[in-house]
């Protein structure tokens, strides 16, 4: 009798099974969105006690940044669609897209001219490629400007809601099922906070947002600036050039940034003069830009050269070349030629036709 007594005292089954049933009642209360909220803080906190282990951190901390972003996904898209069908919130909605596609625009026109060499309404086709590359630097920034505008909001949300809790009106945006409403807030934050630091360190580390960006270009480069300044401080090595100095000398694409620096580095102020190693923050994001700039150059100059150019005209041009006519006197020359960055080489020249005599 008293093994048995000893034996149901340190039984640890009852417990697991109470255990069992607070958890499954837990569940049971929270909705989808919070069930993702809830797998991606116990992730992340597994992720926190597996941080000497770099193997098994990207892997756990994408996973649950995962399950965060569908949880938000199924918050925000049916209170967008609310919003969409009313007339003040589509108001807004398109006032905001035609602002970023007016961006766009002009960053692809931009594009066109700095590749062709000639206005952007010469090579319709050519702008609406460019604005196609350049949708996933506008879809990195958009993102972007919707976490900040989300991140203002929910500060507000949640002092409204301690405020409102004692008088029960969480139902008001709620349905009167869904429980722990701050602490979901809270998760939501934090989740908002973390997807927009790791948005802009992926859009910064892939060249896809860099100091030449709409909106965040300064933002951008006030990062790499201060970085500088505060590794000049601590730092006797040899001087070379900032980052601004840099981007003037762009347009001598056949030289490589090393060239660039040492050109320029005898001309630095004493006090934006910076030791650039290998491993040199702002070397890493101005390379990783001009990358990502040249692969998007290149394929638009590709698509140049084999769509929207002629292989015949009423002009004389040289053989193995392709021509698009500006007007009745100009000709836009473009051939293949490895010595350019971009592998092809624009020319404006005379147009010499048997309409216009041009020869002597």
């Amino acid at each position: 009798m008293k093994v048995r007594r000893i034996f149901r005292v340190i039984n640890p089954l009852p417990f697991l099974v109470n255990i069992k049933t607070r958890f499954v009642k837990f569940w049971r209360v929270l909705n989808f969105a919070q069930r993702c909220y809830f797998i991606s803080v116990l992730v992340a906190l597994l992720l926190m006690f597996n941080l000497e282990e770099e193997s098994s951190a990207d892997p756990l901390f994408a996973i649950s940044l995962l399950f965060a972003v569908v949880a938000l996904l199924v918050e925000f898209w049916p209170k967008f669609v609310i919003i969409w069908h009313h007339l003040l919130g589509k108001t807004i909605i398109v006032i905001f897209y035609a602002i970023m596609a007016n961006f766009a625009l002009a960053s692809a026109a931009g594009m066109v001219n700095e590749v062709a060499g000639v206005s952007s309404n010469i090579l319709p086709y050519s702008h609406n490629m460019a604005l196609i590359l350049n949708i996933p630097t506008w879809f990195m920034l958009t993102s972007v400007l919707a976490l900040v505008v989300i991140q203002l909001f929910i500060p507000f949300y949640l002092i409204l809601l301690l405020l409102l809790k004692p008088f029960g009106l969480h139902g008001i945006w709620h349905q009167k099922e869904y429980r722990f409403v701050f602490t979901t807030a809270m998760i939501r934050y934090i989740w908002c906070s973390v997807l927009l630091i790791t948005t802009v360190v992926l859009s910064i580390n892939n060249g896809f947002i860099n100091h030449t960006t709409p909106v965040f270009g300064s933002v951008v480069e006030g990062f790499v600036s201060g970085h500088k300044y505060a590794k000049a401080e601590g730092s006797s090595k040899k001087d070379v050039t900032s980052i601004n100095d840099i981007v003037e000398l762009k347009d001598d694409k056949a030289k490589s940034i090393e060239e660039k620096l040492d050109e320029v580095k005898d001309d630095t102020p004493s006090f934006l003069s910076v030791n650039l190693a290998d491993d040199d923050l702002s070397n890493q994001i101005y390379q990783k830009s001009l990358a990502v700039e040249l692969t998007l150059k290149k394929l638009l100059a590709e698509f140049i050269y084999y769509y929207e150019t002629d292989s015949y005209s009423r002009c004389e041009h040289p053989e193995n070349t392709k021509v698009v006519e500006l007007n009745d006197y100009q000709l836009l020359l473009m051939q293949i030629d490895e010595n350019e960055a971009i592998g092809y080489k624009f020319t404006v020249i005379a147009c010499n036709s048997p309409g216009i005599g041009l020869k002597n």
